[in-house]
């Protein structure tokens, strides 16, 4: 019993990217924000001199923390799948050890204002201004006699 656990727990899924999955659909939505050149100004805005490097090691996490993997799984997927790496738009892999070092030199605060400002930039910004609205009082005729009993205009005026 417990070899088949220990097996069992060994067994992963791999990550097969399919352009129908959506899950990476919405990676990839996901993705696209993230890098975007506004992203880049954001993460440069930050004091972070390898962009790219930072770009790459937040899609990695993000995919860890969506299929609940690790960040080293992740890693060994893109090096064996090719259209993972097309997918995730890089032709080198760097190590899960490169990734976590690079990570770790922040701090936790740091790394979590610059995902929040990356997805929030989507947002759309508020407006200052007044808004007008056209609203149509046309008076209109409303029949509320649903019984049809014929109320004349005194009695519906005492009610």
């Amino acid at each position: 019993m417990l070899t088949y656990f220990y097996w069992a727990n060994k067994m992963k899924h791999h990550l097969n990217y399919s352009k129908e999955d959506p899950n990476y659909i919405l990676l990839e939505k996901i993705f696209k924000i993230i890098g975007c050149r506004k992203s880049r100004t954001i993460i440069a805005s930050k004091g972070v001199k390898k962009i790219n490097l930072m770009i790459f090691s937040i899609k990695i996490i993000f995919t860890a923390m969506f299929f609940d993997t690790t960040i080293e799984f992740v890693v060994q997927e893109l090096k064996r799948d090719k259209k993972l790496r097309k997918f995730f738009k890089i032709n080198e892999v760097p190590s899960a050890v490169q990734i976590s070092e690079f990570i770790s030199r922040f701090k936790p605060d740091t790394y979590i204002k610059i995902t929040n400002s990356m997805l929030m930039q989507t947002k759309p910004l508020k407006r200052r201004e007044k808004l007008t609205f056209i609203v149509d009082a046309t008076p209109v005729d409303l029949d509320y006699n649903t019984k049809r009993k014929h109320r004349s205009k005194k009695h519906l005026k005492k009610t």
